[in-house]
């Protein structure tokens, strides 16, 4: 769903004459058109990194226990209940009225099976590190099974709820290859089933009507179809033209220009995503000055979050300037120390304490694309504070290689988060390509947390773990970004949904 930016003189014509009776027909027919850039190969919670998949992934796959994206509190799904027998050990008791889309009946065969797939080490899963806690699995009737971990893990239910999603394992042994699972079947017990997956037409998923078990998840939307619309332009055309019913991930600009017309509207939703400023603290990249905590500060002091959120960022009512490497909501995000406030002259002050009056060359990179705006922002801003900041978007595969060669210096780029920080903790504070940080105290920190199953426990330790980060100036997130949906006034989108989306494939319905 991501569209660029362009103009729209040229489509605007043909838009006003042929997009009210297309958006009409659809709603007759219960059908929302929604592009992608790229075809959907593989709908996989396990193996695609296809953004666009997980938008289908969880309309149709479902875990034992749900995180409610609004209200960030576990609730039953395939589970009816659980507890913890010790720190290693979780019991669920599951439902017994559930069917897979087959028809096959749901029952602890099919958790055992899924989960003793994933922790196979053959499975090679694109993010084992989500479910290699998982020590065995083990069936205790017809719908009751037990979970062990290797050791105690604060994040187990989180990494249930969003990294375990079971399968028809009735189907499953029949197959030699989960591959063809995935590609040819696809069934699973969500809200919507699916009807087509071909990488030219598209994916087709229509709604479950057998589907009961979890109320605010039932599907409102008859039929929802994912189009493959790979040029940028195209999409806007086609939103215009209405032949697709939403698009989304549009600069600032563009949305203000198309909300205009009378047969649009947008919706915005808060996310999880921000983007974020990383300094190379250790000089990896040979940038001693970095090293220096009040070179740091002066550069968190010369970035104005809030002329970027308001200039550059869609949705600019809903983002925020983070206090924190985190976002407020998220279990772990506590913290007493606050992040610098925008001050140009206090950071002017703070680089010639440091020994720099008259700056250093810096090179601030941005990664992917979209953040090309921002990266080109930041660097001005530095500019005015003294620094010969200096620009450098960098292609992924070249990002990549920079991270593995240690030639990062300021490294700008979006980040999605989980409800749990421990994910994003250990993403940028583990020791590795990632870590620019090199710090013992905060690793110490990030394990213990990584272990510690009392909520106020772990809280007490990411609250020293954050005020650190913030006190020694490693990372500065600049800015949330809202998910801003523009689509045809007869279609609604429920916001308000913390997941990539800003909203789920049930959070679709029509205006009445």
């Amino acid at each position: 769903m991501c569209v660029a930016a362009i103009r729209l003189a040229s489509v605007c014509v043909l838009a006003a004459t042929l997009f009210a009776g297309a958006a009409a027909a659809q709603k007759s027919k219960d059908t929302v058109r929604v592009p992608f850039n790229e075809p959907i190969d593989r709908i996989s919670p396990y193996f695609t990194s296809h953004p666009g998949a997980s938008f289908f992934t969880d309309a149709l796959y479902e875990p034992l226990i749900y995180r409610n994206p609004r209200t960030g509190h576990f609730e039953p799904l395939l589970a009816k209940s659980w507890k913890r027998i010790d720190p290693t050990t979780l019991e669920f008791d599951l439902r017994d009225d559930i069917a897979f889309h087959s028809g096959n009946k749901f029952t602890a065969d099919d958790v055992v099976y899924m989960i003793n797939w994933i922790i196979d080490p053959q499975a090679n899963l694109r993010h084992n590190e989500d479910t290699d806690w998982i020590k065995s699995v083990e069936k205790l009737g017809p719908y009751k099974v037990r979970i062990r971990a290797h050791e105690p893990v604060a994040v187990d239910l989180s990494m249930l709820s969003y990294s375990v999603r079971i399968y028809d394992s009735k189907i499953m042994t029949k197959l030699g290859d989960v591959g063809e699972y995935e590609r040819d079947y696809m069934i699973g017990t969500g809200p919507y089933k699916i009807t087509q997956r071909d990488v030219n037409k598209g994916v087709i998923i229509v709604k479950n009507e057998n589907y009961k078990h979890s109320p605010g998840r039932v599907g409102q939307v008859g039929k929802l179809i994912g189009l493959v619309v790979p040029d940028e332009q195209s999409r806007i055309a086609n939103l215009l033209t209405g032949n697709v019913d939403v698009v989304a991930d549009l600069p600032q600009d563009q949305i203000a220009e198309l909300s205009a017309k009378s047969n649009l509207m947008t919706t915005s939703s808060p996310s999880l995503q921000f983007i974020f400023l990383q300094l190379d603290a250790i000089g990896k990249s040979g940038r001693k000055e970095l090293t220096d905590p009040r070179v740091r500060r002066a550069i968190f002091m010369g970035v104005d979050r809030e002329a970027i959120i308001k200039h550059l960022i869609a949705g600019s009512d809903l983002a925020v300037p983070p206090t924190a490497f985190c976002i407020k909501g998220q279990i772990g995000c506590v913290h007493t120390k606050s992040l610098p406030p925008y001050d140009p002259e206090g950071a002017k002050k703070l680089l010639a304490e440091a020994g720099y009056p008259d700056g250093f060359e810096v090179i601030v990179d941005s990664t992917p694309p979209k953040v090309k705006a921002l990266g080109e922002v930041v660097a001005g801003q530095l500019a005015k504070i003294g620094l010969k900041a200096r620009h450098q978007p960098l292609p992924t595969p070249v990002y990549r290689q920079w991270q593995r060669d240690g030639k990062l210096e300021a490294h700008i780029a979006p980040w999605t988060n989980q409800f749990d920080v421990g994910r994003t903790v250990n993403r940028y504070f583990s020791p590795g390509q990632t870590d620019m940080f090199a710090d013992q105290t905060l690793d110490a920190w990030r394990i213990q947390a990584s272990k510690e199953t009392d909520p106020a426990k772990r809280d007490a330790i990411y609250s020293q773990f954050y005020d650190r980060v913030n006190e020694q100036s490693y990372i500065l997130p600049i800015t949330t970004v809202p998910f801003v949906y523009v689509h045809s006034k007869d279609l609604r989108i429920r916001p308000g949904a913390l997941t990539q989306w800003g909203a789920e494939a049930s959070d679709f319905s029509w205006a009445k």
